[in-house]
């Protein structure tokens, strides 16, 4: 129904869905050119069915099958404190079960503060970047 919604009114369905989180995320969304960015992610989301959202939800359900230990990268988890769509104890478990990750809390922040921040996670990444060597692009 909320797919069918969205393809018939963008703009109506991404206004309402801006409504449902919290007030720093519907001041992000409310930007013309995040609204734009997030209609033309949904577009592409849904442009193959609903199954995609579907299995994002499945994964919250489920172990994951994951051997974390295995994972040798530096990571990096930016979690605002006010993210209506993923849980805060969700993110802070996982970042518990890779070995050289970093979680930094943010506080106030919602799902989308990235759009206001872009900076801050580019600036984390090539500090890190220089320092392993491994990135050469």
């Amino acid at each position: 129904v909320a797919a069918r919604g969205f393809n018939i009114s963008p703009k109506l369905s991404a206004r309402l869905f801006a409504r449902l989180l919290n007030p720093t995320d519907t001041a992000t969304l409310s930007q013309p050119h995040v609204e734009a960015s997030l209609i033309k992610m949904t577009r592409e989301a849904l442009r193959q069915g609903v199954a995609g959202g579907l299995a994002d939800l499945d994964i919250f359900a489920r172990p994951w099958g994951v051997d974390f230990g295995a994972i040798h990268a530096s990571t990096f988890i930016w979690q605002g404190t006010d993210d209506r769509i993923v849980p805060v104890e969700a993110a802070l478990w996982l970042g518990a079960q890779l070995p050289d990750c970093s979680v930094e809390r943010i506080e106030g922040a919602g799902h989308f503060w990235i759009y206001d921040h872009i900076d801050t996670v580019l600036t984390q990444l090539a500090r890190t970047a220089g320092k392993t060597g491994k990135c050469s692009e």
